[in-house]
């Protein structure tokens, strides 16, 4: 896993435990890194109680997606704005 995965992973369950409770034994999850960003895959779910948590864990997933989107789009306008100045 590289730096970036395993960050991501933390901040992941971090969020969750703080808004879910604690992660449940049994749930796994996978964090890659990618081009386009990152993948995040979580394990089958065995009982009614961890399918409602990987429903959440996969909301706070496109949160966290959302704002590195966000990020990048005002990172890209600020670097516009910096090269309009040079000119």
């Amino acid at each position: 896993m590289t730096d970036f995965s395993a960050d991501l992973d933390k901040v992941i369950r971090s969020r969750a435990v703080s808004l879910i409770g604690p992660w449940p034994d049994r749930l796994t999850m996978l964090v890659m890194a990618n081009e386009s960003g990152f993948h995040v895959s979580l394990g089958p779910v065995d009982s009614q109680q961890t399918g409602y948590y990987r429903s959440r864990v996969r909301a706070i997933i496109a949160d966290i997606k959302l704002e590195c989107t966000l990020m990048g789009l005002r990172r890209r306008a600020r670097e516009a704005a910096l090269r309009s100045l040079e000119n």
